[in-house]
């Protein structure tokens, strides 16, 4: 949870939710669609930079990882030398304060779903449970 995929999902639902009352928030890709959404006002400028941070950090240490060629990754398992390598590549200070950001990009992402998305989507069936079985 909180990953690219909730972030890329949130991206997409902005987009349904709002395109029919404007039209240029369209877009191909996920943070050009989030940058669009934010100027359209369908999310708040702070939200949508955290989420755009957090897929820029996850698309660089996937590509890092890439580039090493340690795919499935396994940071218990990693030598320090390849931990430091994608800490420095990610702009981190060393491996656990990467981990450290990953985590909180995660948090935020899923907090921004949940919200979004996870309990609205609760709100409505519940409400829909009520009206079918009074």
């Amino acid at each position: 949870p909180g990953g690219m995929l909730d972030i890329e999902f949130i991206a997409q639902f902005l987009q349904l939710r709002g395109a029919s009352r404007h039209p240029g928030m369209l877009a191909t890709n996920t943070i050009a669609a989030l940058e669009a959404a934010r100027r359209a006002g369908e999310i708040e400028a702070q939200a949508a930079q955290k989420l755009i941070e957090a897929l820029a950090l996850w698309r660089n240490v996937q590509g890092l990882l890439k580039l090493t060629g340690e795919e499935p990754f396994d940071a218990d398992r990693a030598p320090p030398a390849l931990q430091a390598l994608i800490a420095a590549g990610a702009g981190a200070v060393d491996f656990a304060a990467l981990k450290a950001d990953m985590e909180a990009a995660a948090a935020r992402a899923q907090s921004r779903y949940a919200a979004l998305i996870a309990q609205p989507v609760a709100a409505a069936r519940a409400a829909r449970a009520k009206t079918q079985n009074p």
